[in-house]
């Protein structure tokens, strides 16, 4: 019995090692957010191609259920704007098991949409002034937020 309690006692301390040298924490779990690319360039009447890089960080158990946009200018104020995406609650939920940032999923932007592309229009360009970066937010079934982060956006 005191050598599996060794052993299991070994197994925990190397987890906790080895995800604090990985730069993750043993808090709550929440969502480290990245992209692909970053900035993104926006070009006229063209698909949005943009993948999203979600890592599960913390420890525990959730379900990633809703995607809310926002836009802010050049000056970091929001803006609002009716024709570009403001996110949308998904169809399918995306399960979140925080394990310490071991597990991590990419997602393109039509996935987030429901599997519906995002398509640039010209009437974009019309906006002024032109939104310098969307900022994503990640909530989970009871609307709390679980993670975001930030997409510089470039008008071409």
């Amino acid at each position: 019995m005191k050598k599996v309690l060794s052993l299991f006692a070994a197994v925990v301390l190397l987890l906790v090692m080895t995800t604090m040298l990985a730069g993750c924490n043993l808090g709550a779990p929440r969502l480290v957010v990245s992209f692909s690319p970053n900035p993104l360039r926006l070009e006229p009447e063209t698909d949005i191609n943009l993948t999203v890089n979600l890592r599960f960080d913390g420890i525990g158990f959730f379900n990633v259920k809703e995607l809310r946009i926002s836009y802010f200018d050049a000056f970091d104020v929001e803006r609002t704007y009716e024709d570009l995406p403001s996110g949308k609650v998904l169809d399918s939920a995306i399960p979140a098991p925080g394990l310490g940032g071991l597990i991590s999923v990419s997602k393109t932007l039509t996935d987030l949409n429901n599997g519906t592309p995002i398509k640039s229009t010209a009437d974009w360009w019309t906006l002024l002034p032109h939104p310098a970066k969307m900022v994503f937010t990640f909530l989970d079934d009871s609307g709390n937020p679980v993670g975001g982060g930030d997409l510089r956006l470039e008008w071409y």
